[in-house]
């Protein structure tokens, strides 16, 4: 754990909820704090994304617990827009005075720790002054995100391929598609609401969904009970496998229902299946149970997405690119997909350049990540902290509380 009581100085890299959030904590406890911003604006994922996206839980649900929602910005409706949710997120950095400590279009080039010293020497850009600072701090939290380098995979004949290949980052307007044959590569949540936005604007003149393993699309309501008090209730939690630190008889209660337990999820997918018509030519029922599938690929579909398994024009196949042509994809089972414009929905990827060799080493950086202590601090590496950077949260609640882990003494 950080000497809380022995800092003076904090550097937060990331404007976006976590940042923010995190910046709030370490000035409630007086440290003297800078936040480094690599964009024009704070918000992070919710300032500029893929045209159509919003918050997939009910916005009662995304509340700062020392900030709600002020009543003038309150959403109509009950999932909010992103332009919605970033009013939020700008109301309370106002609120709380965060803006007089955030430099805007500066990005985090290096960072290192100095023994010597025993602080954190940092190197970064300010991207519109054209000039390199240098700074040092007692204590530093990553908040980048994990939505900010686009993963786009490289297929043999890319470059032979006339139509257009933009990440899902950068599909900001869904006239760039207007009357083209699009494919879509991956089957995520961003996956979904690209094909729904195309597909219920009639926007595309057709959509293909590429996928590797299909995910469960949950609907906002399901045999007419809307979604949170299907899975944001202590009740349905209690449906879940037993906690790594569930006791004896916590284990012994779970093993007697087990049985009731599964027939649970079994009908809560048997309803998905019927409503979505999954199986039916569009998406496959994936290969997990629904319990199993909410903690690594849960997504909630809008309105919108749960019509779009009813459109004609719309076509599922698992499969993957062998190849591109100058006028469309050849999956590896041969078959040939027409293509005016290639949609990678395929996620991002982690980057810890910015990370000296050895402190690389101390972190023990793996292919999927850090493995962290309560998924914010390293075990080995003091005066560190990583808040949004490495585990998604689905509420703003579960971000707020990793934030107090950063400054418990």
């Amino acid at each position: 754990m950080p000497e809380i009581g022995a800092l003076k100085t904090a550097l937060v890299v990331g404007a976006g909820m976590a940042g923010l959030c995190t910046a709030r904590q370490l000035l409630r406890i007086g440290l003297k704090v800078l936040v480094l911003e690599a964009s024009s604006d704070i918000g992070g994922v919710w300032v500029r994304d893929y045209d159509g996206y919003g918050l997939q839980i009910p916005w009662k649900h995304y509340q700062f617990p020392e900030f709600l929602w002020p009543e003038e910005i309150q959403p109509v409706e009950e999932y909010p827009s992103g332009a919605q949710v970033l009013a939020y997120i700008r109301a309370f950095a106002a609120h709380f005075g965060l803006l007089r400590c955030v430099r805007l279009n500066c990005k985090l080039l290096r960072l290192r720790w100095c023994d010597e010293t025993r602080e954190w020497e940092t190197l970064y850009c300010d991207s519109v002054k054209q000039r390199f600072f240098k700074a040092k701090f007692d204590y530093t939290v990553i908040c980048t995100g994990l939505y900010s380098n686009p993963n786009i995979p490289y297929y043999k004949g890319v470059e032979s391929f006339a139509g257009l290949q933009i990440h899902a980052k950068e599909f900001t307007e869904m006239s760039l598609a207007r009357g083209r044959r699009v494919v879509i590569i991956g089957s995520g949540k961003t996956a979904m609401d690209c094909a729904s936005g195309l597909l219920v604007s009639r926007c595309a003149a057709s959509v293909t969904l590429l996928y590797r393993s299909a995910h469960w699309p949950v609907p906002r309501s399901v045999l007419g009970i809307p979604v949170r008090r299907l899975l944001f209730s202590r009740a349905v939690a209690s449906m879940l496998p037993p906690y790594y630190t569930a006791s004896c008889v916590d284990r012994a209660v779970h093993a007697i229902v087990r049985p009731l337990k599964r027939l649970f999820w079994r009908g809560l997918e048997c309803a998905i299946n019927k409503k979505l018509h999954m199986g039916n030519g569009k998406l496959e029922a994936p290969p997990v149970g629904l319990p199993g599938d909410l903690f690594y690929g849960g997504q909630i579909l809008d309105d919108s997405g749960a019509e779009m398994m009813h459109c004609e024009q719309l076509t599922a196949i698992k499969g993957e690119i062998n190849k591109f042509v100058r006028n469309g994809v050849i999956l590896l089972d041969g078959t040939f997909r027409p293509a005016d414009v290639i949609l990678y929905c395929t996620g991002y990827k982690k980057s810890y350049d910015y990370l000296e060799a050895d402190l690389r080493l101390k972190l023990e950086v793996q292919k999927d990540g850090l493995y962290l202590y309560r998924n914010c601090l390293p075990p080995h590496v003091r005066h560190l902290a990583f808040v949004g950077s490495e585990v998604n949260t689905y509420a703003s609640i579960l971000t707020y509380s990793l934030t107090e882990f950063t400054v418990r003494p």
